[in-house]
C-alpha cells in the first residue's frame, strides 16, 4: 500500500448512521490488514474549556462535516486525541 511511505498511523472517522458504521468497520479491516496502526475519531463528545471557569461542555454533531463547518477548532481537538487505538 502506497499510503505507508508516508505514515503507519490512520485515523479514522465515519458518520454515526448504519451506513457510517459499516464503512468504518470495512475501513478499520483494510487498514488492519495493511498493517497500519488505526485511531478512531469520536467527534460526538468534544469537550472545551470556557473561559476562566475553566467548565467544561460537550458538543454533539452528527456528522464529521457539521462539526469541521460550525467548530474547526473542535475537530482539530478530536483529531489530535484520537479516541481508541485498536
Amino acid at each position: 500500500m502506497e499510503l505507508k511511505k508516508y505514515t503507519t498511523t490512520i485515523l479514522l472517522c465515519f458518520d454515526t448512521d448504519l451506513a457510517g458504521d459499516v464503512a468504518a468497520r470495512r475501513g478499520i479491516e483494510i487498514a488492519d490488514k495493511a498493517g497500519f496502526n488505526i485511531k478512531v475519531i469520536d467527534f460526538t463528545l468534544v469537550k472545551r474549556t470556557a473561559g476562566d471557569s475553566q467548565a467544561v461542555a460537550f458538543d454533539k454533531a452528527k456528522d464529521p462535516a457539521e462539526l469541521i463547518k460550525s467548530d474547526p477548532k473542535s475537530w482539530e481537538k478530536s483529531c489530535c486525541r484520537g479516541d481508541s487505538d485498536l
